[in-house]
């Protein structure tokens, strides 16, 4: 499965970061991060991006969920297992979901 980051053009984009009180996270915002960790969507399968997140430093994994949006309160709170199994998690319940047949 390849793993691909769409982008709507709905979004306005914005400069301003991601962890600022209060302000939601853009989709632009969020591919932005995605290929900032993961590189180029369409060389990365289910299990290239598994890897990386195994690979990533305490450090840049934390920096990543706070760009997608996580609150950094809630990062600073968890251990790093626990934070990347949550990413792994939650990656894994986004992949089944994009390739389920409908019924």
């Amino acid at each position: 499965m390849t793993c691909r980051i769409v982008r709507t053009g709905t979004e306005a984009p914005s400069s301003a970061p991601a962890e600022a009180e209060g302000q939601a996270t853009t989709e632009e915002q969020i591919n932005a991060a995605f290929l900032e960790a993961f590189g180029d969507p369409a060389a990365n399968t289910f299990d290239t991006m598994m890897q990386k997140i195994d690979g990533m430093s305490p450090e840049s994994l934390r920096s990543f969920l706070v760009k997608i949006g996580m609150p950094k309160d809630a990062v600073d709170k968890a251990d790093d297992p626990t934070l990347r199994e949550l990413l792994k998690a939650t990656l894994s319940q986004m992949a089944a979901a994009a390739t389920a047949v409908p019924q």
